[in-house]
């Protein structure tokens, strides 16, 4: 994804996970629930972090 492995990122401080989490939905184009379902996170707090377009 982003030179990270998708389980560390969630043992990260929250700056630099929700920075990362961003890159993924705007420059990877992947979908909260994709975003979600690789990282381990849950869906509900990808939503909170991300922007998602109506």
């Amino acid at each position: 994804m982003i030179g990270i492995d998708a389980s560390d990122i969630q043992r990260l401080d929250s700056e630099k996970r929700n920075s990362i989490l961003k890159k993924a939905k705007e420059i990877e184009e992947f979908s909260v629930l994709q975003i979600s379902r690789v990282t381990g996170i849950n869906r509900v707090a990808v939503r909170r972090t991300v922007p998602v377009a109506p």
